[in-house]
């Protein structure tokens, strides 16, 4: 009797399953070649920008290594920051940038808003003008206001021009008023963008259910826009306080900034104190992202940090 040898018969593949396999792998690939982009981003961040500065700003405290003194080692140029004109440079330059920064807010932060939730005529023009502003160098608005303002200026030509208005520009309320309406594109850049992605629904719903117009947006609004708003603070600090080409147009000679006072350093071959200065001046730029970053995680609600983009803690 011959038996009859069956053969398994074997499922039909799943085509789904290759497709996967397939999808997975493009995935792998798409993340690896992601870390290595960044990986090589960060490594020529480091070779051209980060390692050339953090050389130079060694001079502060080893001037022999590049024979820039008889020192290997010394933190007398750091001590010497902390005296004379090198401190007040540094303490003008960190409340210069603070006032900067907060008057870019109270002007940005309104403009932002009526641009974005009112009828407000001619609100298509504000996008353009503010991208007009920051394309203008900051010293063309610097040598307009000079002009306006100087001894036998315009004003004085005029007949209206006094010392008072003189004093007032030429020195650090000038600075603060310049920069800080320069700085007005930042903040209005970051509160529209969030504005945007916001939608009104939900002002809506709040004044729906009884709140009026400060509470609607307080409950609505802020939560979303905190973020955007500590982070336009620090853009501008950062971008302001060692700005140097309006300074020197408008600050006095005897009270300058830390920015001329390091380029005053630099041109006469003090490199030494001058990189201090810099050092320092690196160090307070950090510490401001630092408390700033820090007092918004300690002070805003957990809601907001989570609406703001920060998900941990």
């Amino acid at each position: 009797m011959i038996e009859q040898i069956q053969t398994p018969v074997r499922a039909p593949a799943d085509p789904g399953r290759g497709r996967g396999r397939i999808g997975w792998s493009i995935a792998r690939g798409l993340l690896a070649s992601g870390r290595t982009g960044r990986t090589l981003f960060w490594l020529l961040i480091s070779l051209f920008i980060i390692v050339p500065c953090a050389f130079f700003l060694v001079i502060a405290v080893s001037p022999k290594l590049f024979d820039a003194g008889s020192q290997w080692f010394t933190l007398s140029f750091l001590k010497e920051t902390f005296t004379g004109l090198t401190a007040v440079s540094l303490v003008n330059s960190v409340w210069v940038s603070c006032a900067a920064a907060g008057l870019g807010l109270v002007v940005g932060l309104p403009i932002a808003w009526l641009a974005a939730r009112t009828s407000l005529p001619g609100r298509r023009l504000v996008a353009g003008s503010m991208w007009l502003v920051l394309l203008l160098p900051s010293w063309l608005p610097a040598i307009g206001w000079e002009r306006l303002v100087q001894p036998d200026g315009v004003l004085y030509r005029l007949g209206i021009g006094t010392a008072w208005e003189t004093h007032l520009i030429m020195g650090p309320f000038g600075v603060v008023l310049l920069l800080g309406l320069r700085s007005v594109p930042f903040a209005y850049l970051a509160v529209t963008a969030a504005l945007n992605g916001l939608g009104q629904e939900f002002e809506d719903a709040a004044r729906t259910h009884g709140a009026g117009e400060l509470t609607a947006w307080a409950r609505a609004v802020l939560p979303v826009v905190s973020r955007p708003i500590v982070m336009a603070w620090l853009l501008t600090f950062c971008g302001t306080f060692l700005e140097l080409p309006l300074s020197q147009l408008l600050y006095a000679p005897s009270n300058p900034p830390a920015s001329i006072s390091i380029q005053d350093n630099l041109s006469v071959y003090h490199f030494g104190i001058g990189m201090a200065q810099s050092v320092l001046a690196v160090g307070i730029a950090l510490a401001a992202v630092a408390i700033v970053l820090g007092g918004y995680r300690l002070i805003a609600p957990h809601g907001w940090r989570r609406i703001g983009g920060v998900s941990r803690g």
